[in-house]
């Protein structure tokens, strides 16, 4: 199964992958917003997680860090020749009638 390894300065974070159908997403975000508190001082978050499920309704998530700063080197390698870290956190959509619960290590 492909895997995304994540890094950040060399340190492992997590490593995320589903083993059937679903998603899984590396998304890195920088947010500056007029009138609040990121005015002076952008958000920057990096969020590794994906979904499984029918419809994909069952949300996971590896990692978040909210602490980025300049300078920090991300990392994300695609592999096939690793297992996956359990997700930290799994969440059915509401709609669904499930609310969130820690992943079980």
């Amino acid at each position: 199964m492909l895997c995304f390894r994540l890094l950040r300065n060399g340190r492992h974070l997590a490593t995320a992958g589903v083993s059937d159908f679903g998603v899984v997403s590396a998304i890195l975000t920088w947010v500056r917003r007029p009138d609040d508190e990121t005015r002076d001082k952008p958000d920057v978050d990096l969020h590794l997680g994906g979904s499984v499920g029918r419809e994909y309704r069952e949300h996971l998530k590896w990692c978040y860090v909210n602490d980025i700063r300049a300078g920090d080197v991300l990392t994300v390698e695609v592999r096939d020749d690793l297992e996956p870290d359990p997700p930290r956190e799994r969440r059915l959509d509401e709609e669904a009638g499930w609310t969130m619960w820690p992943a079980s290590n």
